[in-house]
């Protein structure tokens, strides 16, 4: 019998409007039949925070199935591949955010209070009922209403709700026995390479390093890589440098050259080059017709760094 081949993977990338807090997905378009025209996991660039609002099905995170009821809350870090499938149609409302970012704020001079926290934060992805999850959950609430009321000051509310959010996170993280509900070793082998890219996809970075990260050989993390992922490492690198440059572009007025830079590209053709594959123009086009893009970043790279559009 042949090697059965892995189960492909997904990347969904989600933007972060400019000066808010979170991505908020929902309304009515978020009822909906959940996977069952998708077989594949998924893993995204944020950390998702689902709130269930109706309907039940099956949650797996990594290879764990965690059935779900409606009243119940999903928190998912970056980077762990999940996927949803329900028995009818659901009625889910998602938050995506950036933790890094957050605890900047909380914790501006001390960078290895930061690591050590976000690393919290990344330890397990949790599905919690009713009960156990309240604090969670009426957190999460409270940002969606304010998110869909935007009243005055919703931005600076949103802001601290969000701490709140985290710091009660952490706190459920910290406590005794609060071990990881999916097993790391049961992650995909690629996993390591995954975060190390996130984290410092600004270096010089190249397919050995992330070889090394897995514990694998080049060759062969390199074919394990493209059938879980679907694209090459460096493709997959290149992509996410590009999220940074885009992200940067639309919140600056920087050169090039500095833009090229500071997200890890070692000239600006090769930023050039690498930007109009994954997005279909130049950057400094794109820089003119930025608000015109609005979220095409969403759908660059084809189906592979797409995540859900609201239709």
């Amino acid at each position: 019998m042949g090697r059965s081949k892995r189960q492909r993977l997904e990347f969904r990338f989600y933007e972060i409007p400019q000066n808010e807090h979170v991505l908020a997905l929902l309304g009515d378009s978020w009822r909906r039949v959940y996977g069952h025209d998708v077989q594949y996991m998924h893993f995204h660039n944020l950390m998702e925070i689902g709130v269930c609002h109706e309907g039940k099905g099956v949650l797996t995170l990594d290879n764990r199935d965690c059935p779900y009821t409606g009243g119940m809350i999903s928190v998912i870090p970056a980077n762990c591949p999940h996927h949803t499938r329900s028995e009818g149609e659901d009625f889910w409302e998602y938050l995506y955010l950036d933790p890094a970012q957050i605890l900047r704020e909380l914790y501006p001079n001390n960078k290895k209070l930061q690591e050590e926290k976000l690393a919290l934060f990344n330890r397990r992805a949790v599905l919690l009922g009713e009960e156990e999850g309240a604090a969670l959950t009426g957190a999460a609430r409270e940002i969606i209403r304010e998110m869909r009321r935007r009243d005055a000051y919703y931005r600076d509310v949103v802001r601290d709700l969000v701490k709140i959010f985290l710091l009660r996170l952490l706190r459920l993280n910290e406590e005794p026995g609060a071990e990881p509900q999916t097993e790391r070793a049961a992650r995909p082998q690629i996993q390591p390479a995954l975060v190390y890219i996130q984290e410092q996809f600004r270096q010089d970075i190249r397919a050995e390093d992330l070889a090394r990260q897995c514990g694998l050989s080049e060759p062969h993390f390199r074919r394990v890589f493209r059938e879980y992922v679907d694209m090459s490492p460096i493709d997959y690198l290149n992509a996410v440098r590009i999220r940074e440059a885009c992200r940067m572009m639309d919140r600056r007025d920087c050169p090039m050259d500095l833009v090229a830079a500071e997200c890890g590209f070692a000239s600006v053709s090769s930023f050039t080059r690498n930007f109009k594959k994954h997005m279909g123009t130049t950057p400094y086009q794109w820089k003119l017709m930025r608000e015109k893009h609005g979220s095409r970043l969403r759908d660059y790279s084809i189906t592979l760094l797409r995540g859900w559009e609201e239709t």
